[in-house]
């Protein structure tokens, strides 16, 4: 069990809505809970779908994928891109 403290300007807010939702307080606190939760968490791809993109741009495509992080994407990619070039020099410098 969690609980939570409101300022008054909140708990008067959270009152209003609840009330014109026409659910308790705390139902309309768990339905918000619930729905801002899935969203930021369907945000969170698994780095094959990162990849995915990244071997897109490296073809010369840029997939039109709604809510891509292409920070994330070029950052993955440049990662991948150093990891390469270090290794080939380490391999070149290596008898």
């Amino acid at each position: 069990m969690a609980s939570l403290r409101l300022d008054p300007d909140s708990e008067k807010r959270l009152a209003r809505a609840a009330r014109k939702s026409g659910l308790s307080k705390s139902e309309f606190m768990r339905r918000c809970l619930k729905e801002k939760t899935e969203e930021v968490l369907a945000e969170k791809r698994d780095a094959s779908a990162i990849w995915a993109e990244i071997d897109a741009i490296d073809a010369g495509e840029i997939p039109n994928v709604s809510g891509t992080d292409w920070g994330e994407v070029l950052l993955a990619k440049h990662e991948a891109d150093m990891k390469d070039f270090l290794e080939a020099l380490e391999n070149a410098h290596t008898p």
